[in-house]
């Protein structure tokens, strides 16, 4: 089988990663003083065409060898002790000693009053040294220059903890976290055709690593800020950890009234959950999807998707990304499946009756994030769901 393998290219300037891969055209932003702090091989710019998984392209920081994160995930503890410093304002987030610090940092100034980047957390610590007080750590450390305020945007979402393998794992905060299987080509996940599994495995040297999460602030226009991005091995230097950053990702923008769109969420369905996660807005619905079966036919649920759809083409610059749900009965790679074709479906119905497919993107959990028991009837009713979450 083929399959197309991350690159990871070292070498280039903090100036060329910044300008090149971290910011896009019409970013509203202004930057300054970009300066990089860590072992030349740490940083570098990587780049995927893998078609099932969604981590392209941008910049990579490594607590090792940033050439080392690339797959296939072979062996179960990758790192290397590069015998560099760590930071102090990553030891005080961790609690503990660091080193291996790779750190790039930079000023700037928003002409909007909100920024934001997307990026992913990844290490060979998990799943094996959950909660074992050895976590990697790192931050995105934003300072208003005039008042040198500062504050860590690395959060779980929706939450104040920072992101770490003890915070995000296969039990915690689980929607936001993928485990990496080994790379293994008799595998019979290989058989099964489950593509985005067997691209992440090899992929990615990393054992798990959580999807794509989003750092943003509310800033002031027109005001000088200075942001630092660092990430750090804590406790000892033995196994990597790394911060992927989303090509062109990092702009400013005008922030718009969130919680208009959630009022008209809530009136429109008034009888449905709807909870705020991190910047988005999260509606939780039930539709009707019979056993076994990725479409419905159900009167009740096309009224529900023809106001979705409506909500939509009433908020032009509204995005959505649909997440499916199921319970744990059957095989894992099974219900992965299904939770994904049932969410194509959603997106796929949406597109068709006329919103835009760059405003749409489609997700399968399977059984890895319940919001209710698996051992009744009626938990594993509340578990089997489609979440759409506007952005």
């Amino acid at each position: 089988m083929s399959i197309a393998q991350l690159e990871v290219t070292t070498g280039i300037s903090p100036s060329a990663l910044v300008w090149r891969e971290l910011i896009g055209p019409n970013s509203g932003l202004k930057i300054i003083n970009i300066k990089y702090k860590g072992a030349p091989y740490a940083i570098g710019k990587f780049k995927t065409e893998a078609e099932h998984i969604d981590i392209n392209t941008g910049i990579i920081l490594s607590t090792g060898f940033a050439k080392a994160a690339a797959g296939p995930n072979n062996a179960g503890g990758v790192g290397e002790y590069l015998h560099q410093p760590g930071d102090r304002q990553l030891v005080r987030l961790a609690n503990n000693v660091t080193m291996d610090a790779c750190v790039l940092e930079f000023d700037f100034v928003p002409k909007y009053n909100r920024i934001e980047f997307e990026f992913v957390f990844a290490s060979e610590e998990y799943l094996e040294f959950i909660n074992k007080g050895v976590n990697d750590v790192f931050g995105f450390f934003l300072t208003e220059l005039n008042t040198r305020n500062t504050i860590n945007l690395a959060l779980v979402p929706n939450t104040q903890d920072a992101i770490s393998v003890d915070n995000i794992n296969h039990k915690k905060n689980a929607e936001y976290f993928i485990k990496n299987e080994l790379w293994n080509l008799n595998s019979s996940k290989i058989i099964e055709g489950n593509h985005e599994v067997n691209e992440y495995a090899f992929n990615f040297q990393f054992d798990g690593l959580t999807h794509w999460l989003t750092a943003s602030a509310d800033v002031k226009p027109n005001v000088a800020y200075h942001l630092k991005i660092a990430i750090a091995d804590a406790g000892d230097g033995i196994y990597d950890s790394a911060v992927f950053l989303k090509s062109n990702s990092f702009h400013a923008e005008e922030k718009e009234a969130g919680n208009a769109i959630k009022v008209e969420i809530e009136e429109l369905f008034s009888e449905e959950k709807v909870t705020v996660r991190g910047d988005s807005i999260v509606l939780e619905l039930h539709l009707n999807f019979e056993t076994d079966k990725s479409e419905t036919s159900d009167p009740e649920d096309l009224n529900k998707l023809i106001q979705i759809t409506t909500l939509m083409t009433q908020n032009e610059k509204l995005k959505l990304k649909v997440e499916g749900h199921t319970d744990n009965v059957g095989e894992d790679s099974y219900n992965q499946n299904l939770s994904m074709n049932r969410s194509d479906y959603v997106m796929k119905w949406l597109e068709t009756h006329g919103i835009d497919n760059q405003r749409l993107s489609a997700k399968g959990f399977g059984s890895a994030a319940p919001i209710s028991s698996n051992d009744t009837d009626q938990g594993r009713e509340k578990n089997r769901r489609v979440e759409f979450v506007f952005y």
